[in-house]
């Protein structure tokens, strides 16, 4: 049960910290690099927000 109750709060906290960034830049045009590699794969840089992730980091 503690292992669980650990568990839901380090996504709590990396959900809150992700609606912070978000919120910061809510008003704002920002853009999203990617890096290309030699086979012409586009592979997004930003690690919390990017259109490969979960439904709250692309919304």
């Amino acid at each position: 049960m503690r292992k669980i109750k650990a568990e839901i709060f380090s996504l709590w906290c990396y959900e809150l910290y992700r609606l912070s960034i978000a919120n910061h830049f809510r008003n704002e045009i920002f853009w999203f690099p990617h890096n290309l590699d030699f086979r012409g794969r586009v592979y997004p840089i930003p690690p919390h927000f990017n259109h490969l992730g979960s439904d709250i980091a692309r919304g």
